[in-house]
């Protein structure tokens, strides 16, 4: 976890999302902003660079949304994950459910 960076994680239609460069996010938010300032009319191509360095293409119009993602808030992340499960497994634990997985 710690040898990737902050990146962009892009989310599509029907897409799991692709992990871009964070160099992106300004051109990124202006095509999404123009898609959605014509009235959702005007759709256009976007060519991006992923973390791998190559290229990546898609419609403006099939963007649901991005997230900058830091190592700080991924380590958070982590963090509340494993308190939720801690919580989840007492209260298990506490009605009997121990062994239930």
């Amino acid at each position: 976890m710690d040898e990737l960076g902050t990146y962009i994680r892009l989310f599509e239609v029907d897409s799991g999302g692709v992990m871009l460069v964070p160099e992106e996010a300004d051109r990124l938010d202006a095509a999404v902003t123009a898609y959605l300032d014509s009235g959702c009319t005007r759709d256009r191509l976007i060519r991006l660079t992923l973390l791998t360095g190559d290229e990546y293409t898609t419609m403006v119009s099939r963007i649901c949304g991005w997230i900058v993602v830091t190592l700080e808030g991924r380590r958070r992340s982590a963090e509340i994950d494993k308190l939720v499960d801690d919580e989840i497994r007492a209260f298990r634990e506490a009605a009997g459910y121990a062994d239930w997985e």
